[in-house]
């Protein structure tokens, strides 16, 4: 038996979508246990660039299941618009995707609610993706969110659409527009739906199975464990558990059934959205990281805050995931820099901390202490033993190595799919 596990250590865009590709050959099922449409994982396939966001990147492997857990929150209008534009490929998604029938369902309400929260916030907005995951995640902790099972009585569903609307006028009176005005979002989701409702269908009994069987399974996480609701910069997060432990609320599997979890970290840091970020430049090195890396959300396309790397908040993630092997993405973004500087401990109040439990809420106090490496300004292009690196390049590995305390197994040097090295 093989299951393993693909977890973001940053504040996601780590590159999960690469390392998931890479891995699911062979594998029988993929699956997502948590998130929605806020997620954007960005693969190439024969020379084609394809953003996926509810789909596990997994669907490239034409005989692998994919699964979405109950612990996701399904937008039907979005998740019909990614099965199109997978079709033209002849990957049949259709065939493959199962839903669960107790996953949440995204309606235009949670998105209009979502802006609305946004707007009435100011300066003090989270920056959510206003794909409407905050409020169908609230409505699920007040045990009144629309479940997929519910949408194959048309009548139960539209109970719940006029139940959300209603409370929108509560909340945001006037700013609410009247319902008529909604009439077009509401019949896109109706019509979406439809096309939905043939892929909801129970798979446990097909996971526990495969389990069963000693088939490979791989799990796909979104965003990334700095996002984590409980574990990330609150109230700076998503509305998900993206840890290891969202894993068992998200899936029928329990801990035991986990025999690898990879945790995938960028080279250097990036956050999209307002929250702290100890090592963000506002300069030029900042600007260099952000052209180099193409630094784009995937998802609403803003560009990404960049910063050195935060072995701090690293080991941070690697506890709290139980990493065993580190997957390190966009080696080669680091290429014309001279000199790199990687964060090994904080300063705050005058004290040095070399890790963050239990103040995460200072982080915004803290101050970088970093270490200065040599870099090695040369391109990666066509590497592909670990050897070969230059050697600066291989030190950068090994200090990571080391002050994570997590071995780094797989490093990503480029955008193509055979574009990394396996040591």
């Amino acid at each position: 038996m093989s299951v393993k596990a693909v977890l973001g250590c940053q504040w996601g865009d780590e590159g999960k979508g690469k390392i998931v590709d890479s891995l699911s050959k062979d594998i029988s099922i993929v699956a997502r246990f948590q998130g929605g449409a806020n997620a954007g994982h960005t693969i190439y396939f024969n020379g084609h660039k394809i953003v996926l966001h509810q789909i596990p990147s997994g669907i490239l492997q034409k005989n692998a299941a994919c699964l979405l857990g109950h612990g996701m929150v399904i937008d039907p209008v979005g998740l019909t618009e990614e099965i199109a534009s997978l079709e033209k490929y002849g990957l049949e998604p259709e065939r493959r995707i199962y839903i669960s029938p107790n996953a949440n369902i995204i309606t235009p309400f949670h998105k209009e609610k979502d802006r609305l929260l946004e707007a009435a916030a100011g300066k003090q907005s989270i920056g959510t993706t206003m794909k409407g995951i905050g409020p169908a995640y609230a409505e699920l902790t007040e045990r009144q969110s629309l479940k997929a099972w519910q949408l194959f009585d048309e009548a139960t569903a539209i109970h719940h659409l006029t139940r959300q609307y209603h409370q929108l006028k509560i909340q945001f009176g006037e700013n609410v527009k009247p319902i008529e005005s909604y009439s077009p979002l509401l019949e896109s989701f109706f019509l979406n739906v439809g096309q939905i409702l043939p892929l909801i269908r129970d798979f446990s009994k097909l996971l526990l199975d495969t389990v069963s069987n000693g088939k490979n399974i791989l799990i796909e996480g979104a965003q990334g464990l700095l996002l984590d609701l409980d574990y990330g910069t609150f109230p700076y997060v998503t509305s998900s558990h993206t840890s290891t432990g969202g894993i068992f609320t998200g899936l029928p599997l329990n801990f035991r059934q986990i025999d690898k979890i990879y945790g995938v970290y960028k080279a250097y840091n990036t956050r999209v959205g307002n929250g702290p970020f100890p090592t963000e430049r506002k300069d030029v090195i900042g600007e260099q990281l952000q052209k180099q890396g193409f630094e784009y959300g995937a998802t609403t396309g803003r560009p990404r805050r960049c910063g050195w790397f935060d072995a701090v908040l690293g080991r941070y993630a690697a506890h709290l995931n139980a990493v065993d092997e580190i997957v390190l993405t966009k080696l080669d973004v680091l290429n014309d820099f001279s000199e790199l500087n990687v964060a090994v401990a904080y300063r705050i109040d005058g004290k040095e901390y070399r890790d963050i439990f239990g103040m995460m809420h200072r982080l915004s106090d803290a101050e970088p202490i970093y270490e200065v490496l040599p870099g090695w300004q040369q391109s990666l292009e066509g590497i592909k033993d670990f050897a070969d690196l230059p050697h600066a390049a291989q030190d950068y590995i090994s200090f990571l190595e080391k002050e994570i305390g997590r071995p780094i197994g797989f490093i990503s040097a480029g955008v193509n799919r055979e574009d990394h090295i396996i040591r």
